[in-house]
């Protein structure tokens, strides 16, 4: 059973960004020793988890949802070093991804709805066919 759009966009662009902001707020109780070495560690092994994903991933949603977490965990290991250009830029980061993702997920839905698949095999030909929803895409 799989989400909907809608619901992909909002885990994608409210929830993890939430979560993110979340963390940031906690970030002055994570900033002992100990915890920012865990967390840096936990991040790192979800990057290369998500990496080692990617290979076997044919779903064009599912590759938009694990870049999205990826994306994240790569952010919130930049969250501990205080630094104010990074959190300001990161700030922005967040909103300008969110509305990436979003236009991300209904331009997979229109291939889905145009093509009746998301599997990416069988719209490689995408901008021969219509590359008004290719650049779209891109």
């Amino acid at each position: 059973m799989e989400v909907s759009t809608g619901v992909s966009v909002f885990l994608s662009c409210i929830l993890i960004k939430l979560s993110y902001f979340c963390l940031f707020r906690c970030q002055y109780v994570l900033s002992s020793e100990i915890s920012l070495n865990i967390c840096l560690i936990v991040t790192f092994l979800a990057v290369i988890d998500i990496v080692f994903r990617f290979f076997n991933l044919r779903d064009l949603k599912a590759i938009i949802a694990y870049s999205s977490v990826l994306h994240t965990n790569l952010l919130l290991s930049l969250i501990h070093l205080d630094n104010f250009k990074i959190v300001n830029s990161s700030i922005i980061y967040v909103w300008g991804h969110s509305l990436a993702t979003a236009s991300l997920f209904i331009s997979v839905n229109l291939i889905e709805m145009r093509y009746g698949s998301r599997n990416i095999m069988q719209v490689s030909g995408l901008w021969y066919t219509s590359p008004a929803i290719a650049y779209l895409v891109l």
